[in-house]
């Protein structure tokens, strides 16, 4: 409970220490206009929006030991991350980083006679949104 005689003491000790509350108005402020930056899921810096997912996505068997991954450009990516997996949905820790300007990845080392499937998603400073649809390829025996 506050009671009086605390109130007292709080005015008091704010009142012999001005610097320590312009510095706690100070930070609340700083702390107040990040939370507002973010609320509505961007970045603090303000006008970046997350790119949207790639269209156009083919897998194609190169060989029995390599894959082609390849997808249109989206604007305002400043990457692209091919995700992969040896089954029907895709790990989202087994990703491959692309960087900006490549449409298309090749991966090798892969299983004869297997499928394999594959989504990309376009990242950028203000993060990344669902990938693309998940698309395979069965490298021949």
């Amino acid at each position: 409970m506050v009671t009086v005689s605390t109130l007292q003491f709080v005015k008091e000790y704010l009142m012999k220490k001005p610097i320590k509350l312009l510095g706690i108005i100070a930070l609340a402020a700083v702390i107040g206009f990040l939370f507002a930056a973010c609320d509505d899921g961007g970045d603090p810096g303000g006008g970046i929006e997350k790119p949207s997912a790639p269209t156009g996505v083919t897998a194609t068997a190169l060989s029995a030991s390599r894959i082609r991954i390849s997808w249109n450009s989206v604007s305002g990516a400043r990457g692209y991350r091919v995700y992969y997996s040896y089954t029907g949905s895709t790990d989202p820790n087994s990703y491959k980083a692309v960087p900006k300007g490549n449409t298309s990845h090749t991966q090798a080392s892969f299983s004869p006679g297997r499928t394999y499937y594959f989504k990309v998603s376009a990242v950028n400073e203000a993060g990344e949104r669902p990938a693309s649809r998940i698309v395979s390829a069965t490298t021949p025996r």
